[in-house]
């Protein structure tokens, strides 16, 4: 319990529903990406219930929000993010996002995220009772070639994966996916009822107002970017189609007019 009572300390001041979004272009500006794509994913996915890590995640296979970018996650990055703490990046003066407080914004939305990238999925369980057989409040998964048999033993875990902006999750052993990719299922209100993080229920109409929200605001979101330069919204309606871009901000490029010197 104790990584949860540091994540609802640090929780507080993440609450605004946008503050997700502001916190995963911030993070990927700080990891020198240059685009960030978001994908609303109302899909069931109700037939990947029975491999899975813990028979309790049938109900975090669902619904859910997605986030990406084209920069890697590294190793120093994946150590901040299972401690849950921000202190390394609190001492980085040139990285505002302050990774780890920043990134608690997600308990918004969500009781178990998580995260791949390259050949590394962490998921993180701040309840400590959805993967506790794993004794802790998280874990850590490598697609190593050594570990195939084991991947495949839980395959319908990682189904949800496939497809999110080209991952295959399969093959990441000899193809490690070229970007970080969060995946946050969205609470229901089943979830909220017992969730000490936050009672906040995302509906497919709160959704559907929180990515509104998103839509209006999304070009402030890119003013005090250093590198991030495109946002990309898209929404995965049922598993037999591709998502489909809804909008795009593009962040204009500064343009320097040419001095002339008084007659």
């Amino acid at each position: 319990m104790v990584a949860l009572l540091y994540t609802l300390l640090s929780f507080e001041g993440y609450t605004d529903g946008l503050a997700i979004f502001k916190e995963f272009i911030q993070n990927a500006d700080d990891a020198q990406a240059t685009v960030v794509k978001f994908i609303y994913d109302n899909r069931s996915n109700a037939q990947w219930d029975k491999l899975l890590l813990d028979p309790s995640l049938v109900q975090f296979q669902g619904r859910a929000l997605w986030a990406y970018n084209n920069a890697l996650f590294t190793e120093n990055d994946f150590q901040n993010l299972i401690r849950l703490g921000a202190a390394t990046k609190e001492n980085d003066l040139s990285k505002i996002g302050k990774f780890g407080l920043g990134f608690n914004s997600v308990y918004n939305v969500t009781d178990l995220p998580s995260l791949l990238s390259q050949q590394t999925l962490i998921i993180l369980d701040p309840h400590c009772k959805y993967l506790e057989k794993y004794g802790s409040s998280g874990i850590r998964l490598d697609f190593t070639p050594s570990q195939r048999i084991m991947f495949h033993s839980y395959k319908h875990q990682f189904e949800p994966y496939n497809g999110i902006f080209s991952c295959n999750v399969f093959s990441l052993a000899d193809h490690p996916f070229d970007g970080t990719l969060f995946r946050l299922p969205l609470r229901t209100s089943k979830q909220a009822e017992s969730s000490l993080l936050s009672n906040t229920v995302y509906d497919h109409q709160d959704m559907l107002e929180l990515l509104e929200m998103l839509v209006e605001r999304g070009t402030q979101l890119l003013l005090n970017t250093q590198s991030v330069c495109k946002v990309e919204l898209y929404e995965l309606t049922s598993e037999e189609e591709n998502s489909r871009l809804l909008y795009t901000f593009q962040k204009e490029p500064v343009q320097y007019l040419q001095r002339h010197h008084l007659a």
